[in-house]
This record gives C-alpha cells, structure tokens and sequence, in this order.
C-alpha cells in the first residue's frame, strides 16, 4: 500500500491524539513505535514542512498551536525541530 503524503500527515496526527487519551497508556510503547515509523516515511527536508501541517491538523482539534507544540513536545519526538520556531 502506497499512502500520499497527506495521508500519512494525517495518520501522524490521529497518532498523536491516541497518546493523549488515558484510558490507551497501556498502548504507548506500540503507539510510539508506530509514529516513530510514519515519521520515517518523511525525508528530512519533507518532514520539515509536514511537521507544520501536522502541528496544524493538531492545533484545530485541541484548540490552538501553542497547545499542539506542547502536546507534541510532550509526545516524545526529538527531531520535531521546526516546532520550536
């Protein structure tokens, strides 16, 4: 299966959301492990732009991007630079 790279943009956001929910702690090993692969779908230079579309898609669920940068700071993912700027 290929997926485009709105797709997966996508799926990274639901990903993050997943860790948010309490009631899932259990599953944060195998959830971490699955954005740890999504993430690796990216180049590096494409993952710099849809990092910010990830930031986005989270901010309009959880109600702003400074929320989303924290949440997915909080999340675990070290090379999430371009959320800093």
């Amino acid at each position: 299966m290929i997926l485009s790279t709105q797709e997966v943009e996508d799926f990274i956001g639901i990903l993050i959301c997943l860790f948010l929910e309490r009631q899932l702690l259990g599953l944060s090993g195998g959830l971490h492990n699955c954005l740890r692969s999504a993430i690796n779908f990216f180049e590096e230079k494409e993952w710099n732009r849809s990092c910010e579309e990830v930031v986005k898609s989270i901010a309009d669920r959880c109600g702003g991007v400074e929320d989303a940068r924290k949440i997915i700071k909080k999340s675990g993912i070290s090379n999430l630079n371009v959320i800093d700027s």
